[in-house]
């Protein structure tokens, strides 16, 4: 009875030890993402806060704003949640797909306070620079 014990501490000791080299390997290059993130956010956030502000604006005129202008702004927000998945927060995330979401709904008055209100957050956002 006392060796099946040891031999299973064995095979338990021996598959942890093979479990935290993958977990390193995997935190290493998660590691290198997140740095390579943060390189390409401090690129493109002034660009891409521009364009969010200039859609803010757009929508606060209650000019007649085209399909073509929600799908680029559309092509924007997703792309800024594949491209900086990792150095977004929760609430960043959320944000960001609750402007999706409203931005497939029909333009009411409503929804267009609501994804102002939700661009200003991430228009700030964009306004911070992530340390490298």
């Amino acid at each position: 009875m006392l060796g099946f014990i040891s031999q299973i501490a064995d095979i338990t000791g021996i598959a942890s030890f093979v479990l935290s080299i993958v977990l390193l390997i995997r935190s290493e290059s998660l590691r290198k993402s997140i740095i390579y993130q943060r390189i390409d956010y401090n690129k493109k956030r002034s660009n891409t806060r521009s364009k969010m502000m200039a859609f803010n604006e757009a929508l606060s005129e209650d000019d007649s704003i085209s399909f073509t202008q929600i799908s680029e702004i559309r092509q924007e927000l997703y792309q800024c949640l594949l491209s900086f998945q990792h150095i977004f927060s929760f609430k960043d995330r959320w944000t960001i797909r609750k402007i999706i979401t409203l931005l497939n709904a029909p333009l009411t008055q409503s929804n267009r306070i609501k994804i102002s209100k939700l661009l200003d957050y991430i228009i700030a956002r964009f306004g911070k620079k992530e340390d490298s």
